[in-house]
């Protein structure tokens, strides 16, 4: 099945039921990173999205190879696909 983006614009006001929507993930992301991820995975995600790190940078500060931090990065994402 494609999906097709509907003719709302991007910058249009979301509706209330999207709103809703968005904010039953929010709240399913955070009960699945506080309930099914390691404190090692929280913190790399933390790094990934929060501070914008690259994996080389990640890497360097926990002591690591940037390969396995994307391995653990695909691992962590996963976890929380499968949980949400």
């Amino acid at each position: 099945m494609r999906h097709t983006l509907s003719k709302r614009s991007m910058d249009d006001e979301p509706t209330p039921r999207m709103t809703r929507a968005g904010d039953d993930l929010r709240c399913r992301l955070r009960r699945a990173m506080d309930q099914e991820l390691t404190r090692e995975q929280r913190v790399l995600l933390l790094l990934w999205y929060a501070e914008r790190m690259n994996p080389t940078e990640i890497a360097a500060c926990l002591n690591s190879t940037p390969g396995q931090v994307v391995s653990a990065h695909g691992r962590a994402v996963e976890t929380l696909r499968r949980a949400c």
